[in-house]
């Protein structure tokens, strides 16, 4: 796909099983966008969508499907968690408003046990992993990671996230999610991966 020539594009949000981190239901998009910024949770979703089965948080995923010169790519833009779904009236019509959250939300929900410490010479990235293990999106790390060279003490009202990437950064590595949601620990980029003119 080259992306600076034109293409046609349908976006599609699709139900999660978090056993099998696979789809299961299709929901068309009326409305919405990503956010990917420097924050917390790295990531957000707001969607607007006619129909929604009524339950609680569930995951989801935002697919982009795009058509340029006969051939075709599918690709995950966004996958997380979904909270309750607000209901928009217009006229007779009604559809949903979703905030999607990062598949960080949970590691960013759970509190750690005050005393809680990553000692000194542990592997940074294994122990980060370990943290951020408590949702359902698969998470890899490299083994060639790079050890703690000092012990880092949990603070007040510290999250698993937070610990996380109080970890990351003692090891100079980053976290990266994809589109499928997988989360993956990894050294920082030693080179550009893509160039976009205007």
């Amino acid at each position: 796909m080259i992306w600076s020539k034109g293409f046609t594009a349908s976006y599609y949000m699709t139900i999660l099983d978090s056993s099998t981190w696979r789809d299961v239901e299709r929901y068309e998009i009326i409305s919405g966008s990503i956010s990917r910024s420097g924050g917390t949770l790295m990531e957000a979703a707001d969607l607007v969508v006619a129909d929604i089965p009524a339950r609680g948080d569930v995951w989801i995923r935002i697919y982009l499907d795009t058509l340029q010169d006969g051939s075709n790519a599918h690709i995950p833009l966004f996958t997380g968690i979904m909270s309750a779904p607000a209901v928009n009236w217009e006229g007779l019509r009604k559809n949903y408003r979703l905030e999607c959250y990062s598949v960080l939300k949970p590691a960013a929900d759970v509190l750690l046990q005050r005393g809680w410490y990553a000692p000194a010479g542990m592997n940074g990235a294994m122990m980060a992993a370990r943290l951020l293990e408590i949702g359902a999106a698969p998470v890899e790390y490299d083994d060639n990671a790079p050890d703690l060279a000092t012990t880092i003490v949990a603070e007040d009202k510290e999250s698993n996230l937070t610990m996380a990437q109080k970890l990351i950064s003692a090891i100079g590595w980053r976290i990266r999610i994809s589109g499928d949601g997988h989360i993956r620990i990894c050294p920082q980029a030693a080179e550009v991966s893509e160039t976009f003119d205007a």
